[in-house]
């Protein structure tokens, strides 16, 4: 294994970040793809929230 300085490490990192960046920002499939794995984790699912608090809103005491 070589030995390597943390700023050489830090700078190759951030080499490596802004080339990741630039390419998603750049390529359309890829958005799309991470916009819709957000979906599907949970980020953005505020209407099936609604329809749950619906649901359960006649079963809510007063």
């Amino acid at each position: 294994m070589y030995s390597q300085s943390l700023f050489a490490q830090l700078v190759r990192w951030l080499l490596v970040l802004t080339i990741t960046l630039v390419g998603v920002q750049h390529c359309t499939p890829l958005q799309r793809a991470f916009a819709d794995y957000a979906v599907d984790g949970g980020c953005h699912q505020h209407h099936r929230m609604n329809d749950q608090h619906q649901a359960h809103g006649s079963h809510t005491t007063q």
